[in-house]
């Protein structure tokens, strides 16, 4: 392991789906959009699902964090052609 690395952390990419706080991330915006196209997303259920994802979200790598969120943590400005303001 290169020094610098946190011990116990997972850096490669083809790694993530191994580190259990990563599904973990993955899965639980999943079950509250559901909630949420219920109605329910101010429901205790909802806040229970946000809690649950706090510990996980703490613990991701940066690289896990932009493998999770991938182009929306990109600035829109590159992907979309600028457009000249009159």
């Amino acid at each position: 392991m290169k020094s610098g690395q946190p011990v116990g952390r997972i850096h490669n990419i083809n790694n993530f789906a191994d580190n259990p706080d990563y599904v973990t991330y993955k899965r639980l915006p999943t079950e509250l959009d559901r909630l949420i196209a219920e109605g329910k997303g101010d429901d205790e259920e909802a806040e229970a699902v946000r809690d649950r994802m706090d510990g996980p979200w703490y613990r991701l790598s940066s690289e896990e964090i932009e493998h999770i969120f991938g182009a929306s943590t990109r600035p829109k400005a590159q992907e979309q052609p600028s457009v000249p303001v009159p």
